[in-house]
């Protein structure tokens, strides 16, 4: 494994820490749900049947990622999260728009031109 890997979130275990409970929920994000009308269980259940779809390895303190998931509504939901394998920690989580994103929601749009 290079470094790089190694720095990489992996999603079963995040799935695992998600299905045991052990989320840590800030202030910011637990704002964010309520102006954008998500719910704990929404973000729960993208978390289960979603992908990963973005890796910032570079984050600081921890690794974070961008998980792609369905809420019960099947809506398609963002959630950016880190883990330190104890705990997943939310930072935030939003419903992605076709403005910035592809049509399923896994690839951002390029800003501008060549």
């Amino acid at each position: 494994i290079n470094a790089m890997e190694s720095k990489n979130i992996n999603l079963k275990k995040i799935q695992e820490l998600c299905k045991e409970h052990k989320i840590r929920w800030t202030r910011h994000i637990l704002t964010r749900l309520i102006q954008r009308g998500i719910s704990q269980t929404d973000i729960e259940n993208a978390i289960m049947n979603g992908r990963i779809i973005e890796q910032y390895a570079d984050d600081y303190p921890v690794p974070s990622c961008l998980i792609l998931g369905k809420t019960e509504a099947n809506r398609s939901l963002h959630i950016c999260c880190s883990s330190n394998e104890e705990y997943i920690w939310m930072i935030t989580a939003y419903y992605p728009s076709s403005e910035n994103w592809n049509e399923n929601f896994d690839t951002r749009k390029k800003k501008g031109g060549l």
